[in-house]
């Protein structure tokens, strides 16, 4: 990846991959190592060399190993966007997103390691954000560390916009925020539930009424926070669980009707402001036919 350093981004070299580009130290001390990792106007550079207006910085950010763990497995992926540096995917229901103890070959990653060595690309599979088994829509994954830091450091910062699509079962009001707290319920590694502000973690959640029908919404979910189970455990408190959670709702035998249709971020390389959408799944119809 190539830079031409501006007036503004003069200075010293370790504060730009820092500040700038926002690499965290391990990510800059894998560029170190290598040979040509670091190189400006073609020659090799410590960090502590001064950026001046003019130079052309060169980082190679390309990954040099490959997820040798996750077996390629031919499925169909449905890619919502590419480019050389990310790819989004838009993940069915009942796939779960990594392996996992009687995972090994059935998930999204096999998936993708399968379409990246059928193009000759050599990727690790580096997911920015991770979707339940049971949940459907964008999943986000860096080709590159470079990628994965920049947009790893977003998400973290808050910098991610996420909106998601759910039917419930009950009605709630037109729109409101969700701001309550949530722990691990005591004696599970798996159920969450709200808390007293003096207790568990901060979560945030805004929602949105789209239509009713009988005793189904249809809504907008938006996580500010990224708990844990956030958005099943703060549908429930509202006394309206997502169809199909067995978890926090009622096994009613139906899959779970959620779906992430929305991520908007920035770009982890051109800056630009990335809008990927994923359309509500043909399976939201078996409950709720007018959406």
């Amino acid at each position: 990846m190539e830079f031409i350093i501006n007036k503004e981004q003069e200075g010293l070299l370790r504060d730009f991959l820092r500040q700038q580009l926002s690499l965290s130290n391990a990510e800059i001390t894998r560029l170190k190592q290598r040979e040509n990792g670091i190189t400006v106007n073609g020659e090799h550079k410590t960090v502590r060399y001064i950026l001046k207006h003019g130079d052309v910085l060169f980082l190679d950010i390309n990954d040099s190993g490959t997820s040798e763990n996750i077996v390629p497995t031919e499925m169909m992926l449905t890619v919502l966007f590419e480019d050389e540096h990310i790819i989004a995917l838009d993940k069915p229901h009942g796939i779960p997103t990594h392996p996992s103890h009687g995972h090994y070959d059935d998930t999204l990653a096999n998936g993708l390691m399968y379409y990246f060595s059928q193009k000759g690309e050599k990727c690790l599979f580096r997911a920015v954000n991770r979707l339940d088994r049971e949940t459907s829509g964008i999943v986000l994954c860096a080709k590159n560390a470079f990628a994965a830091s920049r947009l790893c450091y977003d998400m973290q910062n808050g910098l991610f916009e996420k909106t998601y699509f759910a039917v419930l079962s009950g009605k709630i009001p037109d729109m409101g925020t969700i701001d309550k707290n949530i722990k691990r319920k005591e004696e599970s590694v798996i159920f969450r539930c709200v808390c007293g502000k003096d207790e568990g973690k901060r979560a945030v959640t805004l929602y949105k009424k789209l239509s009713e029908k009988g005793d189904f919404t249809l809504v907008e979910l938006s996580p500010l926070t990224g708990r844990t189970h956030q958005l099943r455990v703060h549908t429930s408190h509202l006394g309206a669980p997502i169809v199909g959670d067995t978890l926090y709702g009622k096994n009613d035998g139906q899959k779970l009707m959620l779906h992430a249709g929305k991520l908007i971020f920035r770009h982890p390389v051109s800056g630009e402001k990335m809008c990927i959408s994923s359309p509500i799944p043909e399976r939201f119809k078996d409950v709720y036919e007018d959406f």
